[in-house]
């Protein structure tokens, strides 16, 4: 995924304003990724949890998933972490449930679902498995006019950020991408920055392709800090 440090993104600008607004997030902010075949560092899920997944939480008191999501959890250390935050008091993470749309918004959901997934590999009438998080979720989100949705796939991007070229009808909606939340945590200063670098390393600046094109670690702090450094109220 291409880092953009050129231009303030409004999902950003919003989260450093107010961290109890609903986001929507995708099944991979709970895996850690594994690019170990491209000499990436393996990341233990209890060193993830650690250091990303407690820091999100303990940031935003409103994250929440699609079933879909849920569905798509297979490790137990995973599903017993996400259980934990379902199921924790106050509510931490929140999960959105299919059967509750009423009829109209049922009928909302599978227009959307046919306008979204014609762009993807989702066979809403098979109802397969790849994307299916992803477009099922959006297709919730919009229904609901739910507008934040995070996640490290370029598919949900392409799908929201071209939504008038493509007639998706996800136009009011915004992607938040990860590389966002790291520099949130960043700039908290209260995280393991070494593990946020690590984890940047990980996700965008690993490759050749990628090293050609996103910024190193030092050069995304700095270019992110020109964009955001007004709506920082906090070291």
């Amino acid at each position: 995924m291409k880092v953009d440090i050129t231009v303030a993104h409004p999902a950003l600008i919003t989260i450093f304003k107010n961290q109890n607004i609903p986001i929507f997030v995708d099944t991979n902010l709970f895996i850690p990724p594994d690019r170990s075949k491209l000499n990436g560092i393996p990341i233990r899920f209890e060193e993830y949890k650690d250091f990303w997944l407690d820091a999100l939480f303990d940031c935003f008191t409103t994250l929440s998933i699609h079933e879909s999501v849920y569905d798509e959890l297979v490790k137990k250390d995973v599903i017993s972490y996400v259980d934990e935050k379902l199921n924790s008091s106050p509510k931490l993470l929140t999960i959105y449930y299919d059967k509750d749309l009423n009829e109209i918004e049922k009928q909302m959901f599978s227009t959307y679902l046919k306008s979204v997934s014609k762009f993807s590999a989702y066979d809403p009438e098979r109802d397969s498995r790849r994307d299916r998080a992803e477009v099922r979720s959006l297709a919730f989100m919009a229904v609901k006019e739910f507008v934040y949705f995070a996640t490290n796939d370029d598919l949900p991007r392409r799908l929201i950020e071209c939504a008038e070229k493509l007639n998706t009808g996800l136009d009011n909606m915004i992607f938040l991408s990860f590389y966002n939340l790291i520099y949130f945590l960043h700039k908290k200063n209260c995280y393991d920055n070494s593990k946020l670098r690590m984890l940047y390393k990980n996700l965008y600046f690993l490759t050749s392709s990628e090293k050609n094109n996103n910024p190193n670690w030092d050069t995304f702090i700095k270019g992110m800090d020109k964009l955001y450094y007004s709506y920082i109220t906090y070291s």
